[in-house]
């Protein structure tokens, strides 16, 4: 037993004396920052970046997409990978449903009444958007594409857009749509918004449609 004692002195004085007992010397720096930011120094901690707002719009019978930060409007949806996205969702006449199947993400978009999406895509693709609710006879042709882009490309895209559509402003300044349907005065754009002429053929013929001629 004495031996065991002897022994056990012994090695907790070396044990000290290699710095065992010294809080600086026993601290682990891994521990330290981990506590501190989760893996990160603070001062290594980057910003996240903002999400990107996008306003969404349903309409009978499409989708038409507003970015705010530029000005842009389309009627296909264009989003940077790897970016939190902000969707900012409301309807122009009835009850529609955003719905990205390959997301499995929906939400409601309500006439007067502003609802929310977040989401972060993370894979470069081509995907559909679909309205989900009822929402009149061509329900089944509201629907459009989502391009998931890396940065590079949307940022290119993006410019495109504003220079056409500021093009597309000045020649438009003169111009009379009060003779013209509001399919017709809608079909000149409907190739740069991405809607669909099918779309534009249904809203001729509806009764809405008629009755302004």
């Amino acid at each position: 037993t004495v031996m065991v004692l002897l022994i056990s002195v012994y090695s907790f004085d070396v044990y000290n004396t290699m710095g065992g007992l010294d809080r600086e010397a026993s601290q682990d720096p891994g521990q330290k920052y981990l506590a501190l930011g989760v893996g990160a120094y603070p001062q290594q901690k980057e910003e996240p970046e903002e999400p990107l707002p996008v306003e969404v719009n349903g309409i009978q019978y499409a989708w038409i997409f507003t970015y705010p930060d530029t000005g842009v409007v389309s009627g296909e949806l264009h989003l940077p990978v790897g970016r939190q996205i902000d969707l900012k969702i409301t309807a122009g006449d009835v009850l529609h449903a955003f719905w990205l199947p390959e997301f499995r993400l929906k939400q409601d978009a309500v006439p007067g009444r502003e609802t929310q999406l977040r989401f972060e895509p993370n894979r470069v693709g081509e995907y559909s958007v679909v309205c989900a609710e009822l929402c009149g006879a061509y329900h089944g042709v509201m629907k459009t594409t989502l391009h998931v882009q890396t940065p590079e490309e949307y940022e290119h895209w993006s410019q495109e857009q504003q220079i056409a559509q500021a093009d597309k402003l000045e020649n438009s300044v003169a111009a009379t749509p009060n003779s013209r349907s509001a399919s017709e005065f809608l079909a000149p754009y409907a190739e740069r918004m991405g809607v669909e002429s099918q779309t534009l053929e249904q809203l001729k013929a509806s009764p809405t449609a008629s009755a302004s001629n």
